[in-house]
């Protein structure tokens, strides 16, 4: 089960259905904080108006939005994946690579960081952005497209 799918249906559905999934993924804080009812003031107003979503853009698919809690901004699943304003704050020593992965790539696509395991980047993207994600200034534009 990954974090799309907590349903055996889901995983029993045809192939193309994660392709479609995809295709209706929230990708704005605006269209997030719309469908979920949450109050144009404070917090999510904020996240709305802070451009945060900017440099690393929200998207996240419905079945992960069906499983917050509409109205409440303190949902740890909405905390996940609303972009805040704190996010454009600059902080001394935090770096943009801090697992030191871009010079760890002999071939695009491909990380090398340990002996004996590489890590193979097989798609451009993951299926959901987590604001906390340590690789958002990862160059998936660089990993080879099937």
């Amino acid at each position: 089960m990954g974090i799309l799918a907590s349903e055996p249906d889901f995983v029993a559905a045809g192939s193309s259905d994660w392709q479609q999934i995809l295709k209706q993924a929230i990708r704005s804080s605006a269209e997030l904080v719309r469908q979920l009812g949450l109050s144009t003031s404070g917090t999510a107003l904020a996240a709305c108006q802070s451009g945060a979503g900017a440099d690393f853009p929200v998207f996240v698919p419905r079945p992960w939005l069906d499983r917050i809690r509409p109205g409440d901004t303190d949902d740890p699943l909405l905390r996940q994946v609303l972009a805040s304003g704190e996010e454009n704050i600059t902080v001394p020593g935090f770096v943009d690579d801090p697992l030191e992965e871009n010079q760890a790539q002999p071939l695009p696509g491909l990380l090398h960081k340990y002996h004996s395991r590489v890590l193979l980047v097989l798609a451009g993207a993951c299926s959901i952005n987590c604001r906390y994600c340590f690789r958002r200034h990862f160059p998936y534009e660089t990993a080879p497209r099937s």
